[in-house]
């Protein structure tokens, strides 16, 4: 969620089913590349914003990003 209430969703743009696009995915990070899958959350989430919503200036300053968040964190 952005600073003005705005939730994000997940956009696969894949053939390949959930389970084997995630599987694939595993195993790129396991061999070392799309490391930034792996800092908690934050790259992911601007690379998402970047990438996906054309947010080019998207900062990390810009968001509260949250780590274990529950449903309630976002209404």
């Amino acid at each position: 969620m952005d600073e003005n209430g705005n939730m994000y969703y997940n956009i696969i743009q894949s053939d390949l089913s959930l389970k084997e696009y995630y599987a694939q995915i595993q195993e790129q990070v396991d061999n070392g590349k799309n490391q930034d899958l792996l800092d908690g959350g934050e790259k992911v989430a601007l690379n998402f914003i970047k990438e996906y919503l054309d947010h080019n200036f998207a900062k990390p300053y810009m968001f509260e990003f949250y780590e274990n968040a529950s449903i309630e964190d976002f209404f």
